[in-house]
C-alpha cells in the first residue's frame, strides 16, 4: 500500500459498531444477513406477541425479546457487543425460545389434569368408592 495514512497504529483498537465490525469481517453479504435474521427474528416475535390464542405468559416472551433486540440494536450503534459472548448467547437462548413458542398452532390448554387412563378405566376406578 501506498498511502501516507498510518492504518497499522489503529489495528488494535476494537470497532464502536457492531454492524461496522460485521461489515469488514464478513462483507455487504454477511452484515445483510444478520440484518436480515434480526428482522425474520423480530418479525416472529411481534407475531407471537400478537397471538391471541396463546397463554399471555408465553405473548409476554415475544415483547421481552423485541426489547432485547432494540436494546442490541442501539447499544450495537456505540459498542461492538460481538466481544461479549454473553450477549449473543442469552439473544440466541432467546431466539429459541420464541421460535418453539411462535410455531405453536393450537391453543396451550393451562391447568389441564389429564389422566393416564383411559377415560372409561378413570372413571370405572372412582366409581367404586
Amino acid at each position: 500500500r501506498d498511502t501516507e495514512l498510518q492504518l497499522e497504529k489503529v489495528r488494535q483498537y476494537v470497532q464502536h459498531n457492531v454492524f461496522l465490525s460485521l461489515l469488514t469481517e464478513t462483507g455487504l453479504v454477511g452484515v445483510s444477513l444478520f440484518i436480515l435474521l434480526l428482522v425474520v427474528w423480530s418479525q416472529r416475535a411481534w407475531r407471537l406477541w400478537r397471538s391471541v390464542h396463546l397463554p399471555l405468559e408465553y405473548r409476554q416472551l415475544g415483547l421481552v425479546f423485541l426489547g432485547v433486540v432494540m436494546t442490541y440494536f442501539v447499544n450495537g450503534m456505540f459498542h461492538d457487543v460481538s466481544i461479549v459472548s454473553m450477549v449473543h448467547m442469552y439473544l440466541m437462548f432467546l431466539v429459541g425460545l420464541v421460535r418453539n413458542l411462535a410455531t405453536s398452532e393450537e391453543p396451550v390448554a393451562r391447568y389441564e389434569m389429564r389422566s393416564p387412563l383411559p377415560s372409561s378405566m378413570a372413571t370405572a376406578r372412582w366409581s367404586r368408592a
